[in-house]
C-alpha cells in the first residue's frame, strides 16, 4: 500500500509540475511506463497523459524523472552520451558533418528531404546489424494520427517514411520494445530522445536494446488543430472525412495532401501550409532548446541552401555525432549505399540560422518570461551567457505575434482567407521577416557562448517566490524605513547572477568610463573602492594607470571574494579587501588619495554618514569619485528586477539630487564636476550611439532630469 501511494504521488506530481502547468512535450514516456495506467487523452494542447481508469494512477518514479517536460539537463546528457561536452553549443556534439541523401532513388523520393534516415535503417536491417527499428508510421489508428511500430523489415521502414508534423507520443511504444526479442534501432525527436537516453541511463531493459539512435532536425510542430483549421478553411467540418493524409507528399520540398472520402484531393505548398504555425504552434516548440537532435548518434535535416533548392531533389544535412554513427555512415558511402559530401560545421549552421536562433536564444528568453512570471519552465543545465536587448526586443514581437494569432478570433479570422491568398502572402511575409531581422536575429549567435546552470531548486508556487513575491519584495524594499548594514550584505551575499547580467551590460560599465572620464585621479593613487562588489571599478582605473595601491571594502563577503580574485587576475598586487559592518570605517584619517563610490551610498538608510567616512579617510586635496542612479529611475529598476531582467537592488533609497549634493559638501568637499550621464541604458548599438549624440547636445538641460546616473567629481579640501 505505501508502494503504491508513492506511485500515486508521481502522477500527481507529473500532472502539477508538467502536464497541467504546459509543459509536457508529448513524448509519450509516462505512459509507455504506465503499465497501462496512463492513456494519451486527445486535446487541444496535444495528446496528454491521463489515467485510464478516471482515478489517480499509480506510476513508477522512473516516469517522473525522466520527463522531458521538466527539462533535459544537456550537459550530464552530453557526458553520458559522448563523453564530453560540445564544442559548438548550436549544434551539439559532433564528429562530421555532411549534405547527402539516399543512395536508393525510391527512398530519396519517398523520404521528407534526402530519405537518409530510412536508407540507414534500412541498411542495418539488411545487414543484420539491427532486429527492429521503433519508427513512427501515419495513418494508424486513424488517417490523421500516428503510431510508433517496431519496424522489422526494409518494407515496414520505408512505409514510415516522410515527416509527421503534429505531436505523436513515440515512447508509449516502450512496453513492446521492453519485450521485443532482438537489438533495435530507434528514431525520434530531441524530446523523446532525451527520455530514450536517461532511460538508458537508469537500465531500462527496452532502451538499452536500443544500438543506434537516429533523429530529425525539429523546428516548430503544430497541434492537430491546425489540419482542422485547414480543412473548414475547404469546407470540411470534420476530420471523419480524411481518408489519407501525408505531411510532405510528392516531390521534395513537398506538400500537405488530405485525400477525402468524396474523393476530393486537398493541397498546400509546403511553405503555404506553414501559414498555420503562428496559430498553432505547440508550446513545447516554444520552449524546446534542441533544434538538431543532438543527443543522437545520427541526426538528419533539410539543406536548405540555394545550390541545393535549385536542384529540385532532397538533399540532407546529416551530422555524424558519435563513433559509431561516423562508422556506420562510412560503410553505407562505401556501399553506395548513401552519398555524402563534408561540409564545414559553420555552413551547416548557415542552412538553419534562423531557426538555431529561435532555439539557442529564442527560446530561452521565452523560459526567461515564464519563470518571471511565475510559472513553471524547463531547465536544461546550461544558457547563453549574454544575450542582447535588442534580441530580445526581436523575441517581444515574435511572442505578441503568436499570441495574437493563437486567440480564437484571429484562428477563426484565418479560415475565412483562401489558400492561394493566405498561403503566398505568409510566404512573402516570412521571407520579409527573416530579411529583416536577420541582421538582429543572426548577429553574434555564432560567438555567443554559453555557461552551465546549478541544479534548480524546485518551482514554488508564485505566491512564494513568484512574480507577486517579486512585486511584494520591490515594494517592500520601497517602504523599508530602516535597514542594517547585515540587509545590505545579507541581499548581495544572495545575489548569484551579479556578474553574468551585469558584464556586457552597457549602462553598467558607463559608471566606471564616464568616472575616469571626468576625474582627475592621480596616476599610482593609493585608492579606496568602498563597496566594490566584484572589483570592475577599482580594475579598471588600475587599468588606465590610475592605482598604483588599493582596499576594497564592502558588506558583502561573498563579493569580497570574488572582488579579491578578479583584482588580483587584473594585475594588481598591492591589495586589500576589508570587510565594513558600521558606518564606523576600519581605516586611519586621511589615508587615501582618492575614493571610488559607485552606486553605493544609496543602499545605507544614512547615506550622510557613510559620504562623512569617506571624507574622513580621504587625503586633503584627494579626489572623490561618486556615481548614484537618478531618483527618476526608481520605478524602471524595480521593474527590471520584477519581471526578472535585473537582479533587485535590494535594501536601498535612491537620492534626490539637492540632498545629495549637500552631503558632498557637508562631509567636506568640493564638487569640481557634476554631470548626468546614460539616457538609453541598452539596446541595438544604432540606439546607444542615438542616445550619446542627445547626451553630447543635451548635457546641460535634458540630461540633468531624464538620465539615468549622477557622477559627482569632488576634491577633499
Amino acid at each position: 500500500m505505501a508502494d503504491r501511494r508513492t506511485s500515486d504521488a508521481v502522477f500527481e506530481r507529473l500532472d502539477a509540475e508538467v502536464i497541467r502547468a504546459g509543459l509536457c512535450t508529448h513524448c509519450g514516456a509516462c505512459i509507455g511506463l504506465s503499465g497501462g495506467a496512463l492513456v494519451a487523452r486527445h486535446t487541444a494542447r496535444g495528446p496528454l497523459p491521463a489515467p485510464a481508469s478516471g482515478r489517480a494512477a499509480a506510476l513508477d518514479p522512473i516516469a517522473y524523472e525522466v520527463c522531458p517536460g521538466r527539462g533535459v539537463n544537456y550537459p550530464a546528457a552530453y557526458d553520458f552520451v559522448f563523453g564530453r561536452q560540445p564544442d559548438n553549443w548550436l549544434i551539439g556534439p559532433y564528429r562530421r558533418v555532411y549534405v547527402g541523401y539516399a543512395g536508393d532513388p525510391v527512398i530519396r523520393r519517398a523520404g521528407a528531404s534526402g530519405g537518409v534516415i530510412t536508407q540507414t535503417l534500412v541498411y542495418l536491417l539488411e545487414q543484420g546489424q539491427i532486429d527492429g527499428a521503433v519508427v513512427l508510421q501515419q495513418g494508424h489508428p486513424n488517417p490523421w494520427t500516428a503510431t510508433p511500430v517496431i519496424g522489422r523489415t526494409p518494407e515496414a521502414v520505408i512505409a514510415a517514411s516522410q515527416s509527421v508534423y503534429v505531436p505523436s507520443p513515440v515512447n508509449t511504444i516502450l512496453p513492446e520494445m521492453a519485450d521485443f526479442d532482438g537489438r533495435l534501432a530507434y528514431v525520434g525527436l530531441p524530446d523523446q530522445v532525451a527520455a530514450l537516453r536517461r532511460l538508458q541511463q537508469l537500465g531500462y531493459p527496452g532502451a538499452c536494446k536500443v544500438d543506434y539512435v537516429l533523429g530529425p532536425y525539429v523546428g516548430t510542430m503544430m497541434y492537430l488543430g491546425a489540419i482542422e483549421s485547414f480543412l473548414r478553411a475547404h469546407g470540411v467540418r470534420s476530420l471523419a472525412e480524411v481518408v489519407e493524409l501525408r505531411y510532405r507528399a510528392g516531390a521534395w520540398p513537398g506538400y500537405l495532401q488530405i485525400k477525402l472520402r468524396s474523393g476530393r484531393v486537398l493541397r498546400a505548398e509546403k511553405f503555404y501550409y506553414n501559414y498555420l504555425i503562428p496559430f498553432y504552434i505547440t508550446q513545447s516548440t516554444l520552449l524546446s532548446v534542441d533544434f538538431t537532435n543532438e543527443l543522437t548518434d545520427i541526426s538528419v535535416g533539410d539543406a536548405w541552401h540555394p545550390r541545393y533548392e535549385a536542384m529540385g531533389t532532397g538533399h540532407s544535412v546529416v551530422v555524424a555525432r558519435t563513433a559509431k554513427g561516423e562508422a556506420l555512415l562510412d560503410a553505407m558511402q562505401a556501399q553506395g549505399c548513401v552519398a555524402l559530401d563534408e561540409i564545414p560545421v559553420d555552413e551547416a549552421l548557415a542552412m538553419h540560422g534562423h531557426m538555431i536562433d529561435f532555439k539557442k536564444r529564442g527560446a530561452f528568453i521565452r523560459i526567461g518570461w515564464r519563470r518571471a512570471l511565475g510559472r513553471r519552465a524547463p531547465d536544461y543545465g546550461y544558457r547563453p551567457r549574454r544575450i542582447p536587448l535588442a534580441r530580445r526586443l526581436v523575441e517581444v514581437v515574435i511572442a505578441g505575434l503568436f499570441w495574437a494569432c493563437g486567440t480564437w478570433p484571429a484562428r477563426r479570422a484565418v479560415e475565412w482567407v483562401p489558400l492561394r491568398v493566405i498561403g503566398p502572402l505568409f510566404d512573402t511575409l516570412r521571407k520579409t521577416w527573416k530579411r529583416a531581422s536577420r541582421p538582429t536575429k543572426r548577429a553574434g549567435l555564432r560567438d555567443v557562448s554559453f555557461v552551465l546552470t546549478p541544479a534548480k531548486k524546485e518551482a514554488t508556487p508564485m505566491t512564494e517566490a513568484g512574480f507577486i513575491a517579486r512585486v511584494r519584495e520591490e515594494i517592500g524594499h520601497l517602504r523599508r524605513a530602516d535597514w542594517s548594514f547585515a540587509d545590505v550584505g545579507a541581499h548581495w551575499d544572495a545575489t548569484e547572477d551579479y556578474d553574468e547580467i551585469n558584464e556586457h551590460t552597457y549602462s553598467y560599465f558607463r559608471r566606471f568610463t564616464d568616472g575616469l572620464r571626468l576625474s582627475d585621479v592621480a596616476p599610482g593613487s593609493h585608492v579606496l573602492d568602498f563597496c566594490a562588489r566584484t572589483g570592475n571599478g577599482v580594475a579598471y582605473f588600475y587599468q588606465n594607470g590610475k592605482v598604483g595601491s588599493a582596499v576594497c571594502a564592502d558588506v558583502s563577503a561573498k563579493m569580497g571574494e570574488i572582488c579579491a580574485q578578479r583584482v588580483r587576475a587584473a594585475g594588481l598586487e598591492d591589495f586589500t579587501w576589508v570587510q565594513v559592518l558600521d558606518y564606523d570605517f576600519p581605516f586611519e584619517t586621511a589615508t587615501f588619495d582618492a575614493v571610488l563610490c559607485f552606486e553605493t551610498v544609496e543602499h545605507f538608510p544614512e547615506p550622510e554618514r557613510i559620504v562623512s567616512e569617506l571624507g574622513r579617510v580621504i587625503k586633503p586635496g584627494g579626489v572623490m569619485v561618486l556615481t548614484t542612479p537618478n531618483v527618476l529611475w526608481e520605478p524602471v529598476h524595480a521593474l527590471a528586477a520584477i519581471l526578472n531582467l535585473h537582479h533587485s537592488e535590494g535594501p536601498h533609497r535612491f537620492i534626490r539630487y539637492g540632498r545629495l549634493l549637500s552631503m558632498v559638501k557637508a562631509a567636506g568637499f568640493e564638487i569640481e564636476r557634476v554631470e548626468t550621464t546614460v539616457l538609453i541604458p541598452g539596446g541595438p548599438g544604432w540606439l546607444v550611439r542615438l542616445g550619446e549624440r542627445i547626451e553630447a547636445a543635451t548635457r546641460r538641460w535634458l540630461m540633468p532630469l531624464l538620465g539615468l546616473r549622477r557622477v559627482i567629481v569632488a576634491r577633499r579640501r
